[in-house]
């Protein structure tokens, strides 16, 4: 009886121990799997960071680009502007000197306003 109570108690502590491996097993194989999802998880987090990024970086891109189209059509507008009054001055110096440099050679003033010449 002895033996028995004693091959009782030996295949209790294995069938327990078989069953705590068994536990042991499964609680292993659902940590990996739940680090298999972080896994997953954080590499979904980390591209969609990188392409929110992109998209940012894209856009800062195309709006800098277009900040810059604008400066660069506004510094052409403006320095037509200055050319066309640049030029209107240097026509108007030119006429004066035109006129200057005739009244001299002719030893008197040319204008319309001239009642020697407006009279012609």
């Amino acid at each position: 009886m002895l033996l028995r109570a004693r091959q009782d108690k030996i295949n209790r502590n294995l069938s327990k121990a078989e069953q705590q491996r068994k536990e042991a097993q499964a609680l292993k194989e659902k940590r990996e799997h739940e680090l298999a999802t972080v896994g997953a998880q954080a590499r979904q987090v980390v591209e969609e960071a990188r392409r929110a990024g992109d998209k940012l970086m894209q856009k800062n891109y195309q709006t800098a680009r277009a900040e810059g189209q604008k400066l660069i059509e506004k510094a052409k507008k403006e320095a037509e502007a200055e050319r066309a009054q640049l030029r209107k001055e240097l026509e108007s110096e030119l006429a004066g000197f035109a006129s200057l440099s005739a009244s001299k050679l002719l030893g008197r003033e040319i204008g319309i306003n001239n009642p020697k010449i407006s009279k012609s």
